[in-house]
């Protein structure tokens, strides 16, 4: 049968002891040597301390020079003085085979033990006197009154420098320099050596145990495994070794020893640590918080050297923003304990194996919060703020907690609570910002409240884009957070229904001024948010046919300019096929088919609208876009948020409430009113113009609209005709002939209203008219200057009225034609009113005309294409001042008095 021969956990003694000669060298010198009688042996917990005061007095007392005595403080540090020194005594008398003495005679001064027993059990003792073997001895630092550690030091510094035939061998878990000063000054003098790592060869004797006792066999690269894992520590070599030992021995037959090679070390690492836990935990347990924080950081990594800016990283990455002085001088302390390893740039796990234990139980998540016992004094000063926080007295609280913050700036409680008195207090904005550093440092403990502060601070934030991203911050940190995922979707739905109503009404404006491309890019814009809304398809159909139609007609228009009517004729069959009534397609038409079979033209058509009755047949209008607006809006409405008062709840109408529909009567050129009304929306009210055009089409403004634009232009030559006639002008000379001969004009312009091609009609054979009958009545008359006012008026009108129906492709520049020829008339009238100077009235007149034609383009563009509303009314104003002028300067006197100003 195979028995274990590794010893994991207990002291070993005898034969299973390995090592540490160094360690025996030292004590054998020490006793040696006259002048001293005391060394201290110190190390980390597990180290295998206790082991070797077991072999020193194993030994010292084969050499039969020295009587040892093995004294385990463990239990001692409650007892008082006197009854430690009374089972001390035992001990002795047992070592030197006195007989055991009675615990009444010492006292807790220790007169008796020092005066009366040790002199007679040192005369006992052999020739080398006693050696006192004191384990665990730091046991007794730190005392409460009362018991042994209080007395005992300041005794045994009395007893050593007075003692005879008496040496001491001190154990300790921690450096000598580690102890209270009271303690350090006990061993003042004495030797110090560390009990640390086995080297390899001791390391490589106590994993071949099992080789010696025939048990298990050990291949070089397993030994080499074992090594790599344990560092020469003894305990975990034991104990790594004997898991190996019984998982190899599990289900092996008795008859053969079996072989561990280098892969079956690495599957009992996990059985190592959970049978090690005790002693693990031990040793993490001696350790003070910074150097745990460091430890889990360092096991952090997967790299094995660690560079002292990584570990920096690392603490920062864990929410460790400041490092401390504790944390600054941890990874020094625990290369002194033998835990870590200094290498080249950077520090290491000693022993591999507690790394791997530090990973899995202790991460750097959790062992954060032992950054909150860096500091004493901070602790204090949190628990005092805690105190003032329950009695109410918040302020006093604010104080303490700010200052426990700022000795230490990792204290996670100290910040939670502090940011919570700020919210409470309504100091949202600095709470968010303390609540924030709270969860860089620990973001699992201070998700919750960070996340409340946010919400709380930016409910009443106006800035939406800012919220936005407030919003989804919370939703990275807490992805099912109910309360920022809602007001979220309110935003985004908000900025969604305003986009959609930018770009319907970018799609109108765009559709007004026939800019079918950019409408098209809109339509399609809005249409890849929202693929499946029917009407945006339609409306896209039809601008896209709108975009084709136009290219077809400004196509034909070309071909007719260049006189080859063929093209012409094909391109305009093409567009009256799919829209009989585009623009002057008909009248194009007509012309172009000049000496052209008819009836075959005829039959093309019918073909032409045939193919395309079936294409698009929807045209949509601005009143469909805005229903379908208003019900994606109400689809689309997301719930209310969640602090709404009543009277808000009340003012809301429901989502479905019915929009109230307006209608608009249709323009009639026979209706005088209708001249008005079209006036009053071209400059007033845009809105009701856009709905007329959306339910009638352009073409129902057009004949009106020329109506109006001759009606605008002959009226002033009537106002100064009538006026003239009535004999209002007695200054102004000439006047029967100037006005005989504008009443002519003003009459042949009239007629323009009723042209059907009155964008293209020649005005050039109005004003020839005008010219010819002034000339004729000034030459039948005999008057010059007569001829030269008619001719001057005559080609300011000629040269205004063609630049003006060359620009005009809208009602709005149609009107405009009229309005700005009122602004010529006024301007030729007064310039004329008190000359007789040919040159100057020609000069005058002239100047006018130029004015009047640069003035055309201008308002017609202002008109059209301007978006600000004021600019458009007092445009509308300024036309309506024109005529109040001319009824001024005709009937109330106006000719008169700045005929007497000399104007």
């Amino acid at each position: 049968m195979f028995l274990n021969p590794y010893i994991a956990g207990n002291p070993i003694r005898g034969s299973g002891f390995f090592g540490r000669e160094d360690i025996v060298r030292a004590v054998l010198q020490m006793l040696r040597h006259p002048q001293e009688n005391a060394i201290v042996l110190y190390g980390q917990r597990r180290i295998g301390k206790t082991s070797v005061l077991l072999h020193l007095e194993q030994r010292l007392a084969a050499t039969g020079d020295y009587t040892p005595i093995y004294f385990d403080l463990q239990d001692k540090a409650d007892k008082s003085l006197g009854v430690v020194l009374h089972e001390l005594a035992q001990r002795i008398s047992l070592a030197v085979g006195h007989k055991l003495p009675q615990p009444e005679p010492f006292d807790d001064e220790g007169n008796y033990f020092r005066d009366a027993f040790l002199p007679t059990a040192a005369q006992a003792a052999a020739k080398g006197g006693l050696v006192l073997l004191f384990d665990e001895f730091d046991v007794l630092d730190s005392p409460q009154p009362g018991q042994a550690g209080e007395k005992f030091f300041p005794y045994l510094r009395d007893w050593m420098t007075r003692a005879e035939g008496v040496n001491f061998v001190f154990v300790i878990g921690r450096r000598p320099e580690d102890l209270s000063t009271n303690s350090f000054a006990t061993f003042k003098g004495a030797r110090a050596n560390q009990v640390g790592l086995l080297p390899v060869n001791d390391a490589m004797d106590v994993i071949s145990q099992s080789i010696e006792a025939g048990s298990l066999l050990w291949v070089k690269d397993a030994m080499a495994r074992v090594w790599e894992w344990t560092q020469g520590h003894p305990y975990f070599t034991q104990l790594l070794c004997s898991v190996v030992w019984e998982q190899m021995h599990d289900g092996h037959d008795q008859e053969t020893v079996p072989q561990v090679l280098a892969h079956h070390v690495d599957p009992a690492l996990d059985a190592t640590l959970k049978q090690g836990a005790n002693a693990f935990f031990w040793i993490w347990d001696g350790l003070p918080p910074a150097e745990r924080v460091i430890m889990a950081a360092m096991a952090e990594s997967e790299k094995a050297v660690i560079a002292h800016d990584d570990l920096i990283t690392i603490l920062n990455q864990s929410g460790v923003r400041l490092i401390v002085r504790q944390l600054e001088l941890a990874p020094d302390t625990l290369v002194q304990w033998g835990l870590l390893t200094p290498t080249d740039g950077g520090h290491r796990f000693t022993v591999p194996l507690l790394k791997h234990w530090v990973a899995r139980n202790k991460p750097l998540r959790r062992v954060k919060e032992e950054l909150d016992q860096l500091d004493p004094l901070a602790e204090r000063l949190f628990q005092t703020g805690q105190s003032f926080y329950q009695l109410k007295r918040a302020d006093d609280a604010i104080r303490q907690l700010q200052e426990a913050i700022r000795i230490n700036p990792n204290h996670l409680k100290a910040h939670l609570l502090l940011g919570q008195i700020y919210s409470e207090q309504n100091s949202l904005h600095v709470a968010t910002i303390t609540l924030k550093t709270a969860y860089d440092i620990d973001a699992e403990a201070a998700k919750s409240h960070y996340i409340k502060a946010l919400l709380d601070y930016y409910e009443t934030d106006t800035d939406t884009e800012r919220q936005l991203k407030v919003y989804n911050d919370i939703l990275k940190m807490d992805p099912g957070q109910p309360i920022a995922r809602q007001r979220r979707e309110v935003i985004l739905t908000k900025q969604r229904i305003e986009r959609f109503r930018e770009k319907s009404q970018q799609a109108i404006q765009h559709q007004e001024r026939e800019q079918w491309a950019q409408a098209i890019v809109v339509l399609e814009e809005l249409l890849t948010e929202v693929p499946d809304e029917v009407d945006w398809q339609r409306r896209l159909a039809y601008a896209q046919q709108q975009q084709q139609l136009a290219q077809l007609y400004n196509q034909a228009i070309g071909a007719l300019e260049t006189g080859d009517k063929e093209t012409a004729q094909r391109l305009l069959s093409q567009v009256i096929g799919q829209r009989p009534n585009y623009k002057q397609a008909a009248r194009l038409l007509l012309r172009a088919t000049e000496e052209i079979d008819v009836g075959a033209l005829q039959t093309r058509i019918e073909h032409l609208q045939t193919n395309h009755r079936s294409t698009i047949a929807y045209e949509p209008t601005d009143a469909a876009l805005q229903a379908q607006l208003e019900r994606l809006q109400a689809k689309a409405e997301p719930a209310r948020p969640a602090r709404q008062t009543p009277a808000q709840q009340a003012d809301e109408p429901p989502l479905d409430t019915p929009k109230p529909k307006t209608t608009v009567k249709r323009l009639s050129a026979l209706n005088p009113l209708d001249y008005a009304r079209l006036w009053w929306w071209l400059f007033m009210q845009r809105g009701c113009l856009q709905k007329h055009r959306s339910l009638y089409g352009g073409g129902a403004e057009e004949r009106i609209g020329s109506w109006l634009s001759s009606t605008l232009t002959w009226l002033p030559f009537f106002i100064l005709t009538l006026a003239g006639t009535m004999g209002r002008f007695s200054s102004i000379k000439f006047a029967f002939i100037l006005f005989s001969a504008v009443c002519i004009s003003w009459a042949m312009i009239g007629l323009l209203g009723d042209v059907d091609n009155f964008r293209t009609v020649n005005i050039v054979s109005v004003v020839v008219g005008s010219v010819a009958v002034g000339i004729t009545v000034g030459v039948t008359l005999g008057v010059t200057a007569a001829i030269a006012v008619v001719v001057a008026v005559g080609v300011a009108v000629g040269v205004a009225g063609s630049l003006l129906c060359i620009h005009a492709g809208t009602v709005v520049s149609i009107v405009a034609i009229g309005v700005v020829l009122g602004v010529l008339v006024d301007v030729a009238t007064v310039l004329t009113s008190s000359m007789t100077d040919v040159v100057a009235v020609i000069t005058g007149v002239v100047i006018a005309g130029s004015l009047a034609g640069g003035t055309v383009l201008l308002v017609a563009r202002e008109i059209t294409e301007n978006e600000n509303i004021l600019v458009i009314r007092v445009l509308g104003l300024l036309s309506w001042a024109i005529y109040l002028f001319l009824f001024w300067f005709a009937f109330l006197g106006g000719a008169n008095i700045l005929s007497s100003t000399g104007l």
